[in-house]
C-alpha cells in the first residue's frame, strides 16, 4: 500500500518534533517549521504551495466578509474546476501517484472550507448550536497556527479530514487573543486512553493486518475474477442473461461454481476497508505517539485530534451506521459542524422540511467531493433511498397505530427476527451501491443482478446477512452488559 512508502517521512516528523520542543522556544513557529520541512520533501511543489497558499486566501475571505455562504460556492466552483481539469493532469502519472495527488488536494480544499467557515463566526452566533471558536484577528502568529494545520503530516496526504476548531481546541498553547476558545468546547475531539502498551498493541494489529491482507490479495486475486465476470472489455454481456444461457454468468472465460464469485465480491469489500484501516490507522497512531510524546501518559482519557479510524462494516447493515462511523472525519465535517446542523438552525426548531434539505445537502455535497459521474449518483441516490426508507420504517414502528400493533403482536425475539431481515436488506443495498461506486456500472450492474433477481444468490445473500446481523446484535448486548458489570462494581 502506498501510505506505506510514506511511513519513513512520519518517523522523521516525530523525531525532529520531539527535539523541536526541547530546543525551539516558541512551540507554534517550530510546529510550524517541522510541518513545512515533512511536506516540502514528501511532496510536489506545487502541493505545498497549494497547502501554503489556499488556506490563507479561505481565513482572509472568511475573515473580512463573514459570510459563510460565500465560501461554500467558492468551494463548491473549486471542487467542479478541480474535477473537470485534474484528468488532464493525472495522464501523466501512475494510478497510485493520481490517487495521492487527488486525495491531498481534495483534503486541502476541505481543511481550507474548515478555516474559512470558522474565520466567518460573527459573535451573535456563537450562543448558536453547534457551538465554535471566534476569530478576532489575523496576526503573525496566528496564521502560522493556520499553516500548522493545512500541514499536519499525518493528515495531510490522505485524512481522515479535522477539524480547524478542533485544532484549535487541542492546541490552545499556539492560539493567541486573536482566538477566542469557548471554556467547555471540545469539538469532534475523541478521549483515547493513551501508553506504550495501548501504542504497541494498535501498531501490531495494523502491520498484522497489512501483511495478512497482502498475502490474500496475491493469493485469490478478487479483483481478476470480478473483473473477468463483468466487464464488457471482457465480453460479458448486460444482465439478464439469455434463456438458453448455460450458467449463472456471462463471462466466456470463467468457468466456476457460485462460490467463487461470491467469496471474490466480499474479499473486495473487506480491500476497500482494510485500505482504510491502513490510510487512517497509521495518521491516528502518529498523531497519538505525538501527543504522547507531548504530554505523557495518562491512566485518564486524553483529547485526541485525529478521529478514530474506520469500523469494520462487515457487520453494519444500517447505512446510518456506516455513515456515522467509516470516515468519521467526513461525517464530522459535513454533519456536526458545517451542512447539516447548521443548516437545522435548531435554536428556532427544526422542521420536517428544513431536516430533508439538510440531509439532500449533505449527500449532494458527497457526491461533488467523490466526483459527479453517473456511478457515484447512482450510488448517492441509493444511499439517499436507504435513508429514507429507514427513517420512514423507524417513525412508522415508534410512532404509528401500525407500530403499536407490531409491539403487541409480535415478542421481542420475533421483532427481532423481522429487524434482521429489514436490516439484511439494508446491507445488501448498501453493498450494490458501494460496487457502483468502487467498481463501476458495469459490475455494479452485474452484482445487483446477481445479488437481488438471481434465483440462487438472492436468499443466500439475505440469509448470510440475517446471520451477520443476529451475531453482532448477540455480540453487542455481551459488550453493553461487560461494560455496564465493570460500571457497577
Amino acid at each position: 500500500m502506498f501510505y506505506i512508502s510514506k511511513l519513513p517521512f512520519m518517523i522523521l516528523w516525530i523525531v525532529v518534533s520531539f527535539f523541536s520542543r526541547r530546543f525551539v522556544r516558541n512551540r507554534a513557529y517550530g510546529e510550524l517549521s517541522v510541518s513545512l520541512f515533512i511536506v516540502a520533501i514528501s511532496c510536489p511543489l506545487v502541493v505545498l504551495l497549494l497547502a501554503l497558499i489556499v488556506p490563507i486566501l479561505f481565513a482572509s475571505v472568511g475573515y473580512f466578509t463573514r459570510s459563510k455562504t460565500l465560501l461554500w460556492i467558492i468551494t463548491l466552483l473549486l471542487f467542479l474546476f478541480y474535477e473537470t481539469n485534474i484528468g488532464q493532469i493525472l495522464v501523466f502519472l501512475d494510478c497510485e501517484e493520481a490517487s495521492v495527488l487527488q486525495s491531498t488536494l481534495a483534503l486541502i480544499l476541505l481543511r481550507s472550507t474548515s478555516i474559512g467557515i470558522e474565520h466567518a463566526n460573527i459573535p451573535s452566533s456563537m450562543l448558536a448550536i453547534p457551538k465554535s471558536v471566534q476569530v478576532n484577528g489575523l496576526s503573525s502568529q496566528h496564521l502560522s497556527s493556520i499553516l500548522s494545520y493545512s500541514l499536519y503530516p499525518p493528515t495531510f496526504l490522505f485524512g481522515p479530514i479535522t477539524l480547524y476548531g478542533d485544532w484549535c481546541s487541542s492546541r490552545q498553547y499556539e492560539v493567541t487573543n486573536s482566538v477566542k476558545v469557548p471554556l467547555d468546547y471540545r469539538g469532534c475531539l475523541t478521549t483515547r486512553i493513551l501508553s506504550c502498551k495501548n501504542l504497541v498493541l494498535r501498531a501490531f494489529r495494523l502491520v498484522f493486518w497489512v501483511v495478512i491482507w497482502e498475502v490474500v490479495i496475491h493469493t485469490v486475486y478478487p479483483s481478476a475474477l470480478v473483473y473477468s465476470m463483468t466487464k464488457p472489455i471482457m465480453h460479458v454481456p448486460s444482465p439478464p442473461l439469455d434463456s438458453n444461457a448455460t450458467t449463472f454468468h456471462g463471462s466466456p472465460f470463467i468457468q466456476t461454481d457460485r462460490s467463487a464469485p461470491g467469496c471474490a465480491v466480499y474479499l473486495l469489500g473487506m480491500q476497500f476497508y482494510f485500505t482504510y484501516l491502513q490510510l487512517y490507522g497509521w495518521p491516528r497512531w502518529f498523531s497519538d505517539l505525538d501527543v504522547l510524546l507531548t504530554n505523557g501518559v495518562s491512566d485518564d482519557g486524553v483529547l485526541c485530534l485525529v478521529p478514530e479510524g474506520p469500523q469494520c462494516f462487515s457487520h453494519m447493515l444500517l447505512f446510518s451506521q456506516l455513515w456515522r462511523t467509516f470516515d468519521q472525519g467526513l461525517y464530522n465535517f459535513l454533519k456536526c459542524r458545517y451542512v447539516y446542523l447548521p443548516w437545522l438552525n435548531p435554536a428556532k426548531g427544526p422542521s420536517v422540511c428544513r431536516k430533508f434539505l439538510a440531509g439532500l445537502l449533505v449527500f449532494i455535497f458527497v457526491l461533488i467531493y467523490h466526483s459527479l459521474n453517473t456511478v457515484n449518483s447512482l450510488w448517492v441516490l441509493i444511499n439517499i433511498l436507504q435513508i429514507f426508507f429507514e427513517q420512514l420504517i423507524k417513525w412508522a414502528y415508534k410512532s404509528t397505530q401500525f407500530g403499536d400493533t407490531v409491539r403487541a403482536r409480535l415478542s421481542p425475539n420475533n421483532i427481532q427476527r423481522l429487524t434482521g431481515i429489514l436490516c439484511s436488506i439494508s446491507g445488501m443495498l448498501s453493498s450494490v451501491g458501494f460496487f457502483f461506486f468502487n467498481l463501476g456500472y458495469s459490475s455494479g450492474t452485474w452484482i445487483l443482478y446477481l445479488m437481488f433477481f438471481d434465483p440462487i444468490y438472492l436468499p443466500v445473500s439475505i440469509g448470510l446477512f440475517y446471520c451477520t446481523y443476529q451475531i453482532s446484535t448477540g455480540v453487542k448486548k455481551l459488550h453493553d452488559n461487560k461494560i455496564n458489570n465493570m460500571t457497577c462494581n
